[in-house]
């Protein structure tokens, strides 16, 4: 991920401009102070849309993201 923010915010020439956003998710056990579970979801960004939709649109993205780990926990 540190990867992506480079070449995604750092080495651009315009750094206030984006294609794509992206949302990453970390759990931690919070007694042991561990990572259990990271991941990311990435959507185009959507510019003109009501704050219904932004949210709706954010809504999906942790979704995404965090479908591995609750699969995993059906298992």
């Amino acid at each position: 991920m540190e990867v992506a923010h480079e070449r995604g915010v750092l080495k651009k020439s315009r750094p206030d401009a984006f294609d794509d956003g992206a949302i990453v998710i970390d759990l931690l056990d919070a007694r042991m102070n561990k990572l259990v579970y990271r991941n990311y979801a990435k959507k185009a960004v959507a510019a003109g849309i009501s704050d219904a939709a932004r949210q709706a649109r954010i809504n999906s993205t942790v979704a995404e993201a965090l479908a591995p780990f609750f699969k995993q926990g059906a298992r």
